[in-house]
């Protein structure tokens, strides 16, 4: 029995000496971890399309233990991103936060979506500055919380549902996924005790953000808040994940080799 699934690969591990495991985020399946037998051989044809940052077509078939790949097709080819190493940093960045946050086998189409618009407007970016290229992560990073339900969500207090337009003394909690009035902050002390308060502004940029189109990060009116951003998005990634991701490490070598 055989299926065809569109996906991209976001990371491969060898298995044996001349087999290869993959991990696809597909749009039928989510998350699937195929076996590519003899991909490690060098005369391999199957292997030299099973690259990141391509949209495939593949063929699998269904084996007593792991499905195997049978075929492949390449639709999509964001070749850039593989070429430049900033380019590359953003694109490892979403594959990263895939492979380690979401289970296997949960299809989400709005999510496989968001990964490949995000691909296609990768490719296009220019070179960036170095504080720039930080928070570019960190943005994706946000809109990719927000789009599988982690927050920060910031349209209403999480307690009691007051909107933001009406929050003057606006706080933002980890714990609860967003934002939080100053009433709950005091009434509910022990509950909200991670709370910290943020500015009008930086809610905006926060709920600007989780909506806005790519191209909108990259223009100046965020500028002074850069760094607010960067660490709302830090303090959300390690509270969800408990764990640290590997791709900020990598971004800031880069950063170092610019500066």
């Amino acid at each position: 029995m055989t299926s065809i699934i569109t996906g991209v690969v976001i990371a491969s591990r060898d298995h044996k000496e001349t087999d290869r495991f993959y991990t696809l985020y597909t749009r039928e399946r989510g998350k699937l971890q195929i076996m590519g037998k003899g991909t490690r051989k060098f005369q391999s044809k199957l292997a030299a399309h099973m690259q990141p940052f391509t949209e495939l077509q593949v063929m699998i078939a269904h084996g007593k233990m792991w499905p195997k790949l049978a075929s492949v097709e390449r639709w999509t080819d964001f070749t850039r991103i593989r070429e430049d190493l900033q380019l590359f940093g953003l694109g490892l960045g979403l594959n990263e936060l895939l492979y380690r946050a979401i289970g296997e086998q949960e299809p989400d189409e709005k999510l496989y979506d968001f990964l490949i618009d995000a691909y296609s407007w990768i490719q296009t970016l220019p070179e960036l500055e170095p504080q720039r290229l930080q928070f570019v992560h960190s943005a994706l990073t946000l809109k990719w919380l927000v789009m599988i339900g982690f927050g920060p969500h910031c349209d209403a207090c999480v307690s009691c549902h007051t909107t933001h337009s009406e929050i003057a003394d606006p706080h933002i909690t980890v714990s609860h996924g967003g934002l939080v009035c100053h009433t709950c902050v005091i009434e509910r002390r022990s509950q909200f005790s991670d709370a910290r308060r943020v500015s009008v502004e930086l809610l905006a940029a926060l709920r600007f953000m989780s909506n806005a189109p790519f191209e909108s990060l990259l223009t100046g009116q965020l500028d002074p808040l850069l760094e607010l951003l960067i660490d709302i998005q830090d303090e959300f990634i390690h509270y969800h994940l408990d764990r640290d991701l590997r791709v900020p490490v990598f971004l800031d070598q880069i950063v170092r080799q610019i500066i």
